[in-house]
């Protein structure tokens, strides 16, 4: 609020109140770095989210290894969008792509990391948590792989659910690029940023007009979302292990009671503190969605957002019964959820159960 009434002005700008907003800007991407565990402020580079981060990243990592000897890129079949369409968009123009399939349980194994890069390798993409399983990827074996191989390969993560939401650090795992977005740690929609870790030599701009964010991404710096998601961070990070503690705890419970439900099956091993995948066998997720929003004001999904109501090709990748596919939910957990919300969630699945059943 105080950036949107008196830090309005133009960070570019050369008079003194754009050069005290500049001043700002980089002492938020410094408190941003330091959270994200980077070394240096200016590996920082501001975005509008998680999709523009990862697309940045990986246009940026293709033609950073434009003179290498090969053209093939390593990701994983249950990828979110903003990481799939882009490699798909390259395969298209001619890379060759594997795509990691998961098993029943939406895990990757660290072997199939191994299998799949080769000295030809010039990009890994692999998000650090599934957004619609909850499953952990295995991040560490990626570096592994490349060095074991040789390749020139560089290596992006998607961290949009994973940054805040686990022990994550980019610099301890190798990673070249991670991308980041506001709106999963409590900031606000639209803004996010992306950790590089050669910025001057593994960054080609997407966006290209005036030379904010150091000429890496054009456009007049969005202050008051830069400063929202920044406050939302140093708060996310400042109780991380208690808040990872918490939804731990909560996640357990939802997963124990789960395993106690008739007719109710999980679809991941629940990994991450904060994402639940379960099923109501038989009975359609979207139904199950509506009821539960209008009888009991309870908020989850069939999948991902962006989906838009489609049916999720991540559920669908697990190989499981159409049924139990169908019945698909994602819980979704926050520090500021409670024990009293799971237990609403579970007299809301029970009536949902008793209501659909005779439609």
């Amino acid at each position: 609020m105080r950036m949107m009434q008196e830090g309005f002005f133009n960070p570019s700008a050369q008079y003194e109140a754009g050069i005290g907003v500049r001043k700002e800007l980089e002492k938020l991407r410094s408190t941003l770095a330091k959270n994200m565990g980077v070394q240096k402020a200016e590996q920082v580079i501001f975005t509008s989210g998680g999709t523009e981060g990862a697309n940045l990243a990986i246009r940026s990592g293709i033609h950073a290894n434009r003179h290498a000897k090969g053209r093939h890129i390593v990701t994983t079949a249950i990828e979110h969008s903003a990481v799939l369409n882009p490699i798909k968009a390259l395969e298209q123009a001619g890379y060759t792509v594997t795509y990691l399939k998961p098993d029943k349980w939406g895990e990757i194994s660290a072997k199939q990391v191994h299998e799949a890069v080769t000295a030809e390798t010039v990009l890994v993409s692999m998000m650090a948590v599934n957004n619609e399983l909850g499953t952990v990827m295995p991040l560490a074996a990626v570096k592994e792989a490349i060095e074991a191989q040789g390749a020139p390969a560089l290596f992006h993560s998607d961290a949009v659910q994973g940054y805040l939401k686990m022990q994550l650090n980019p610099v301890e795992l190798g990673i070249d690029y991670m991308s980041v977005s506001g709106h999963k740690i409590g900031g606000p929609k639209g803004v996010g940023a992306l950790y590089c870790r050669e910025p001057g030599k593994l960054i080609t701009p997407q966006i290209l007009g005036g030379g904010q964010e150091k000429g890496w991404r054009a456009g007049t710096e969005n202050m008051p979302g830069i400063a929202a998601l920044v406050a939302a961070s140093e708060e996310r990070h400042s109780r991380l292990v208690q808040d990872l503690d918490y939804m731990t705890t909560l996640r357990d419970e939802i997963i124990r009671r789960v395993e106690e439900m008739d007719g109710a099956e999980l679809l991941a091993k629940g990994a991450a503190p904060h994402i639940v995948a379960l099923s109501l066998v038989g009975y359609p997720g979207e139904n199950t969605l509506r009821f539960l929003d209008r009888e009991f004001n309870i908020y989850i999904s069939t999948g991902s957002a962006c989906q838009k109501g489609k049916g999720s090709r991540i559920y669908g990748a697990l190989n499981r019964a159409p049924q139990v596919s169908t019945g698909a939910l994602r819980v979704s957990l926050s520090p500021d959820n409670t024990m009293e919300d799971v237990e609403r969630l579970f007299q809301g699945l029970a009536a949902a159960k008793k209501q659909l059943a005779h439609r």
